[in-house]
């Protein structure tokens, strides 16, 4: 779970600070960060599916211990990585 919360925070345009104290605000706020998040996580996962397949094509052995490392919040090769997007 703290994976996600870091990743959260990581995608979080503008730091976490909310600028309104209108309630609506905060709601579309969340939603939008949420649908963020799910399309960047979605997305990885079509990609880590994508190489796993080709290298079992490739005949390479994946282990349960190769894929318990694996994770859908990767970020490293998201442009704007280093800093703030």
């Amino acid at each position: 779970m703290e994976s996600l919360h870091d990743f959260m925070d990581w995608i979080a345009f503008g730091g976490n600070v909310i600028k309104s104290g209108d309630p609506v605000e905060h709601f579309k706020r969340m939603k939008y960060l949420d649908v963020i998040a799910n399309a960047i996580m979605l997305q990885n996962v079509s990609d880590l599916t994508d190489v796993l397949i080709e290298m079992a094509n490739e005949d390479w052995v994946i282990t349960q211990e190769h894929l318990a490392g694996l994770s859908p919040y990767v970020r490293e090769h998201i442009r704007g990585s280093v800093g703030c997007l």
